[in-house]
């Protein structure tokens, strides 16, 4: 049986303590071998990419969480401070995009 789609195959959704080929061969399943009567998954290794990449999003979510709360602390005790440049910058850059 050959997997196609590999949308929604995420970090958790992959057992990592099975081996798996470092080519980028299609996921497949294998029939049982009649002494073990076990199933065997290979997972390709674009799906390999894809749970890597889920997992960096993930963290990079925490990282982004982080930086929100620090802002908002600064903003209660009213040290935050606006970098009037980026803002600047920001606006002509957007005036800009306008005009195109």
């Amino acid at each position: 049986m050959e997997i196609k789609d590999s949308v929604g195959i995420g970090p958790r959704g992959i057992d990592r303590r099975t081996p798996t080929s470092s080519t980028s061969t299609p996921a497949r399943t294998s029939r049982p071998d009649p002494g073990t009567g076990t199933d065997r998954v290979e997972i390709s290794g674009r799906s390999k990419e894809m749970a890597k990449a889920a997992e960096a999003a993930h963290s990079a979510t925490d990282l982004r969480q982080e930086k929100i709360e620090a802002i908002r602390q600064k903003i209660a005790s009213n040290t935050y401070e606006v970098p009037s440049e980026k803002v600047a910058h920001k606006m002509i850059l957007e005036f800009l995009e306008e005009l195109v």
